[in-house]
């Protein structure tokens, strides 16, 4: 497809979501099962498609320059080594890393570095060429937040994922309803609902990369997808253990899911099943399991009756019919069962990389410390339940 078919498939989808949201919306509801995963799927759609609007622009849309090639893409590699030799950044470099400075400006969030990464936004800017005029040169904004949710098991379950808050935010819950029938004429029952709220605050993530000297001297396409990739790795391990994990939340890191449930043990099918039973006392239906590789394995060779070679965790990737996902995130023997819509992952500001040129000097190597802003908790608790071997 050409980029203009991709660009007009891009508003297509985009549209599509933006009417599902609506439609909730006016109506005052959030969105139905159904809803959330054609929404979701949509999103994934789209975000598919501008990865595929940046391959395609970054193929068809260099410009020359004498002998210079003005890049369709933003090197990070190269803005390290200015950082290092204390260059100044390109005009290009600098469209994007002021992209990244302004995410966390409207963020309120501080940094230190020259090098901030915008996590989503896209933009173009303008480059003039000799005896062309003015050109629109598209660049992508690296694409950070469609690869980090595409490592996120949990978003992959269903979590919401929120970008571009800007400070503390709180989300309602409602906490039901209580219905009765009456007479014709006879006074209505209080219905006896309270609202609650969830509150978030960006909480900071900080990771360390080391990268050799004679790696940062490497100038192609494949250099620097690693790079990109060990930085979202990165960031997507450290947040999705800590938010699958069993630690205690305080002011500076969310609490894991696993500090607030009691985990069942399953270790029969009729386990399993006792467990479902639970969530669907809860009125929760739409669930899906994430469990650790060793909690796999397990569930792979145990029969869910004893002389048949029909297992827990089938062929398919489900258990019970209900899909299952495995993730070394999860601790080992353990794993969880929900409704992962009901689960929250908020997002502030950009990604910010500072460059330590020092510290391991004698080693060869260059530090970098990445430090970004996250959030994660469940809106409703009843909706997750924990289970162990």
């Amino acid at each position: 497809m050409t980029v203009t078919e991709l660009r007009d498939k891009k508003n297509e989808i985009k549209a599509k979501a933006d009417a599902i949201l609506k439609a909730a919306e006016d109506e005052g509801r959030e969105l139905t099962a159904d809803e959330q995963t054609a929404y979701d799927e949509l999103v994934a759609e789209l975000d598919e498609v501008e990865t595929q609007i940046a391959e395609a622009e970054a193929e068809v849309r260099s410009m020359r320059v004498g002998q210079n090639i003005l890049p369709s893409r933003f090197s990070l590699m190269n803005a390290i080594r200015s950082e290092i030799e204390h260059r100044a950044f390109s005009p290009f470099e600098t469209e994007i890393l002021n992209a990244g400075k302004a995410e966390m400006q409207r963020a309120n969030l501080s940094f230190n570095s020259n090098i901030v990464l915008p996590i989503e936004r896209r933009a173009s800017i303008q480059a003039t060429v000799s005896g062309a005029g003015i050109e629109n040169v598209p660049t992508d904004k690296l694409a950070i937040l469609p690869k980090l949710r595409n490592r996120l098991v949990m978003v992959k379950a269903g979590a919401q994922f929120l970008t571009g808050l800007v400070g503390n935010i709180s989300i309602p819950v409602y906490a039901g309803s209580n219905v009765a029938w009456a007479a014709e004429t006879g006074a209505a029952i209080d219905a006896g609902g309270t609202f609650t709220q969830i509150a978030f605050a960006p909480k900071r993530l900080t990771a360390n990369l080391k990268i050799s000297k004679q790696f940062l001297l490497q100038d192609n396409f494949d250099a620097e997808a690693l790079l990109m990739t060990d930085l979202v790795n990165a960031i997507s391990e450290k947040l999705e253990t800590t938010l699958l994990g069993t630690a205690a939340g305080s002011a500076t890191q969310p609490a894991g899911l696993g500090s607030t449930l009691t985990p069942s043990t399953v270790a029969t099918f009729a386990d399993v099943v006792a467990l479902e039973g639970e969530l669907e006392a809860a009125n929760v239906y739409d669930y899906k399991y994430i469990l650790s590789p060793s909690m796999k394995s397990t569930l792979r060779t145990t029969p869910k009756e004893a002389g048949q070679a029909i297992y827990i965790y089938s062929d398919n990737n489900e258990i019970n019919g209900y899909p299952a996902l495995a993730s070394a995130s999860v601790a080992t023997d353990t794993g969880f069962v929900g409704d992962w819509s009901d689960y929250v992952i908020a997002s502030w500001g950009g990604i910010e990389v500072t460059v330590d040129p020092y510290t391991l000097a004698d080693q060869g190597l260059i530090r970098l410390v990445v430090n970004s802003y996250f959030d994660g908790k469940p809106r409703r608790a009843t909706s997750f339940k924990a289970f162990e071997l």
